[in-house]
């Protein structure tokens, strides 16, 4: 339908009234003064409830409306507005494209769903369409004159008070592929789309037969089996005793425009999706690159000390080399630890991680941990209180119960004080080991397990230090060997407790 084409309506048109209701000044002002120019009345609201005074008090043709406004919304408005007269076409022009606001508009029965920036064109589309079904639905009980116009710009059938077709007009004819003769004494069940519910022709049924209109969208079959969809209205004619004679459907073919709608939702959520992806890799990027940092730098600063006495010829104090060797050692492990984490969360989300379970020392574990960190404990002067009181062996993966705890050792020193407190416990049923830190503790105990949450200091109270990274790979390789972890509040050291623990059902020997 051309655009122009609604200069044909302006007779028409300039006898009805519009309501107007939009709480945004420039865009009130700018719409005015082209709905001025278009209908008889223009009443216009800056707010829902000023919207409804105004169509309980005057003769309103036409709503249309915003959505969010100070006080009731607009779709509020418009479910009242439909209690009172159902007969009354509203035109919904928002903003907001949520899921919530499509849905409560087609439970309403809204005519038409526009998207901020508005375009003209649209606009008038839209408004034309409308005025066409006003001035169809009106004329029909006294002037045949409108019904040829009708024909032209709708879809239009007829059907006896059984539902069996009567009359159809080329453009059904048109879009549902059928010829006049293979539709005419038909029931337009022939049109019925099997994703429509079985209720709606029974509410389209209850309706008409009350001698009530009926509007709705409805899918439909065509005759070689493709979907139109069409906005639809189907009128009931009764004779001067109100008995019904005739329906007349009239129908406005929206294939087009609903796939346009869809295909930009389909590209709005591909954008946001892509987006989240983005903002992901970037944290990632951010968190990793930053943890990486530490252990390169002590790495870069240390071999150029060296570096340098060497180029110089300068005595280099054996003791001296030793332990600056040994701290480049130990950072670059830590970031190889980094690395292979990354590449093992990978797995893990792949299901490709594989185990090699086997009975060890746990006791062995732990002190090798101890010589692993130990340049890192003597540069932070912390005191380790190690409560082991006699040989404890479980049956697991060594190699990943080490990273387990590498990950949980490293934060207890990178966070705490001065004092790490590590404690192992065996019951009848399981061992438990804790390690215990005097730092200033984690606020949300169940986020921190989550991938990049370090930085979120609404969760957790740690800044300075750690990826983000190591938790969660605990998390997923505790998961997967049936290792229950928790965390706690240290009540003995003031920071953080956490705490491992392996059945003893999970320890027998067994060669793996």
């Amino acid at each position: 339908m051309k655009i122009d084409s609604i200069e044909k309506l302006l007779p028409f048109s300039k006898k009805l009234n519009l309501l107007y209701v939009e709480d945004d000044f420039p865009t009130r002002k700018t719409f005015s003064e082209i709905f001025i120019e278009l209908f008889s009345v223009v009443y216009v609201a800056k707010d829902a409830d000023e919207g409804l005074n105004l169509f309980n008090t005057k003769d309103i043709d036409i709503v249309i409306t915003d959505i969010e406004m100070p006080g009731m919304n607009g779709l509020e408005m418009a479910r009242i507005i439909r209690k009172q007269r159902h007969d009354v076409p509203i035109i919904v022009m928002t903003a907001y494209i949520e899921n919530k606001f499509f849905i409560e508009s087609i439970e309403i029965g809204i005519d038409a769903y526009l998207l901020k920036p508005v375009e003209q064109k649209m606009l008038l589309t839209t408004i034309n369409r409308i005025i066409y079904n006003i001035k169809a639905v009106k004329s029909l009980h006294d002037d045949s004159r409108y019904f040829q116009v009708l024909t032209e710009a709708s879809i239009v059938s007829k059907a006896d008070p059984k539902g069996v077709i009567t009359y159809v007009n080329d453009n059904l004819c048109n879009i549902s592929g059928y010829t006049r003769e293979e539709l005419i004494g038909k029931s337009h069940n022939i049109f019925k789309h099997p994703n429509t519910p079985k209720n709606i022709y029974k509410e389209i049924w209850d309706t008409i037969l009350r001698g009530e209109v009926w509007r709705g969208r409805m899918e439909n079959l065509n005759k070689n089996g493709n979907s139109f969809l069409a906005d639809t209205i189907i009128i009931p004619l009764e004779d001067n005793k109100g008995t019904i004679f005739e329906f007349i459907a009239i129908r406005q073919d929206v294939t087009e425009y609903v796939n346009l709608r869809r295909k930009m939702n389909a590209d709005m959520l591909k954008k946001e999706e892509e987006q989240h992806i983005n903002e992901a890799k970037e944290a990632f990027l951010v968190l990793f690159t930053h943890e990486l940092k530490t252990p390169l730098n002590a790495i870069i600063n240390f071999s150029k000390y060296i570096h340098t006495k060497l180029i110089n010829s300068q005595y280099l104090e054996p003791t001296k080399t030793a332990k600056l060797l040994k701290s480049i050692i130990s950072n670059a492990y830590d970031m190889l630890d980094n690395v292979n984490n990354i590449l093992d969360i990978s797995k893990l989300q792949a299901n490709k991680l594989s185990y090699a379970k086997r009975l060890f020392s746990l006791n062995k574990l732990i002190i090798s941990l101890l010589e692993q960190f130990d340049s890192l404990i003597k540069a932070k002067n912390i005191e380790i209180e190690l409560l082991i009181d006699e040989e404890f062996e479980i049956h697991s993966d060594e190699y990943r119960v080490k990273q387990i705890l590498g990950n949980i050792l490293s934060n207890a020193i990178k966070y705490g004080n001065n004092k790490i407190r590590i404690e192992i416990k065996k019951s009848k049923s399981a061992i438990e080991i804790f390690i215990e830190d005097n730092g200033k503790g984690i606020a949300d105990k169940e986020s921190v397990f989550n991938l990049y949450e370090q930085g979120n200091t609404s969760l957790i109270k740690r800044e300075t230090q750690g990826t983000g990274i190591g938790l969660y790979f605990v998390k997923l390789v505790c998961n997967d060997l049936g290792i229950k972890y928790n965390l706690k509040d240290s009540e003995r050291l003031g920071g953080t407790r956490f705490g491992l623990l392996f059945e003893m059902n999970n320890n027998k020997k067994v060669d793996g």
